[in-house]
């Protein structure tokens, strides 16, 4: 629905009735009742009753043959003061305003009763938009919202997303860290590695009581010089024992870090 737009006054007439309205939008129970009391219709009065004609019944003749029968003129006796000048049906009564917004109506009025046609004009022009305004609000906030229904299904969290560790993988030349060590009574699961090296080197990884890895060749000049292994909802188990990365490049630096949980027995 379009945003109705209030034109710009071009009379000062209509520069203070917006202003006016504006300052006037939110009204207490008080200011309503007493300016629909300035606004109601004229009090009706009761018409005056006509005095119903009287008539002269006319006096009856012989008739006469019909060849020599003449009509006379016919004359209407009408009584004295039948055609009266009658009251008129409602009269305007004058209410007092009792609140201050009253009082400050009743002026703005009074002000506002020689206006030019071109500050009627303008004024009309005003009226007719804050109506529309007004009735574009009502409309709008009697339509209901509808919450957008839910088109893309959210993706579950494994039941392990909460109690995820860390471990950082630091190597700096050719040898074998343990990243995560012997859990003890817990068994181990990694959920993710990440891995960068600064040269050529192969690189493999050491599951726990699952063995180890291939060797992964990183750096060199047609390969990677990284990767991110994300396990999803299959994560690495390493049983009771822990993980380990091997690098086989001297003087190359291996970074990076691995995220796991551990579970107890049930």
């Amino acid at each position: 629905m379009a945003t109705p737009t209030t034109p710009t006054p071009q009379t000062e007439a209509g520069t203070a009735f917006a202003a006016w309205v504006a300052d006037r939008r939110t009204l207490t129970p008080e200011e309503l009742a007493d300016i629909l009391a300035q606004l109601q219709p004229p009090k009706e009065v009761a018409p005056a009753t006509p005095t119903p004609p009287v008539t002269t019944p006319a006096t009856i003749a012989a008739p006469a043959p019909i060849s020599t029968v003449t009509l006379p003129p016919q004359q209407w006796p009408v009584p004295p003061g039948y055609f009266t000048a009658l009251s008129p049906s409602s009269t305007p009564e004058a209410i007092a305003p009792t609140t201050a917004f009253g009082t400050e109506f009743a002026e703005w009025v009074k002000k506002r009763d020689a206006l030019t046609a071109a500050q009627i004009a303008d004024l009309t022009a005003q009226i007719a938009t804050l109506t529309q305004n007004l009735a574009a609000v009502k409309v709008a906030a009697a339509t209901p919202t509808v919450a957008p229904a839910l088109i893309i299904a959210r993706t579950p969290y494994p039941k392990w997303w909460n109690a995820l560790l860390t471990a950082a993988i630091n190597l700096t030349t050719a040898a074998t860290q343990i990243v995560v060590p012997t859990p003890g009574k817990f068994t181990l699961f990694i959920a993710s590695i990440v891995v960068v090296v600064d040269g050529e080197t192969n690189i493999s990884f050491g599951f726990g009581v699952f063995g180890s890895s291939g060797p992964m060749l990183l750096g060199g000049d047609t390969q990677p010089a990284g990767m991110v292994i994300a396990m999803g909802g299959s994560p690495a188990p390493c049983g009771k024992s822990g993980f380990t990365i091997t690098s086989d490049g001297a003087g190359v630096a291996v970074g990076g870090f691995v995220t796991y949980y551990l579970e107890t027995e049930t």
